[in-house]
């Protein structure tokens, strides 16, 4: 054996490598993206911010956030589901398979109940990954969610995601994303 030794790989440089992302000290991205970007650094995110904000709390602990769920969320979290994946009322209803009278119902009652909770939670996961995917970049994670892709039979991944099996589909799909996995 030889003393010299190889490189095999180096690091990405550029846009697309986390570790040469600006930080808030920086001041050229705000706060919250900031915190995603920490935690793209350390390439895995602990605290998923949307799924966090619709759920009104952390998703560490799988069964407090398994009661939550039957519970129902605040009719609030649809509101924040929306603005954040920048559909209207009508669209994320269609999208959770709630109709428009029981979206009003929901509304004047204020929560939702464990099947709608459990969708809306499927899909703030969802945004999540993808804003993660796209290393932090809000505009490019919406844009890819919507995107009807051939992989997915020609659907975006919201679309692919109404069941949960869909979504597991589009998180795995994510995933190969992240790894460099060609599909």
């Amino acid at each position: 054996m030889s003393s010299v030794q190889k490189t095999i790989a180096t690091p990405k440089k550029g846009k697309a490598s986390a570790l040469h992302l600006k930080t808030a000290a920086n001041k050229q991205i705000p706060a919250a993206d900031a915190t995603i970007k920490r935690q793209i650094h350390k390439s895995r995110i602990r605290h998923p911010l949307l799924a966090t904000r619709v759920a009104g709390m952390r998703l560490e602990d799988r069964k407090k956030m398994q009661v939550r769920i039957k519970q129902g969320f605040a009719f609030d979290a649809i509101i924040k589901l929306g603005k954040e994946l920048d559909l209207s009322q009508k669209a994320l209803g269609k999208l959770l398979s709630i109709s428009p009278s029981t979206l009003n119902r929901r509304k004047k009652d204020g929560h939702l109940r464990a099947d709608e909770s459990d969708r809306v939670a499927r899909f703030a996961r969802l945004k999540d990954a993808a804003l993660i995917m796209m290393q932090g970049n809000d505009q490019a994670a919406i844009q890819w969610l919507r995107t009807p892709l051939d992989i997915l039979a020609g659907d975006s991944p919201l679309d692919h995601s109404v069941t949960e099996l869909g979504a597991r589909d589009v998180e795995e799909l994510i995933g190969r994303i992240e790894h460099g996995v060609f599909s």
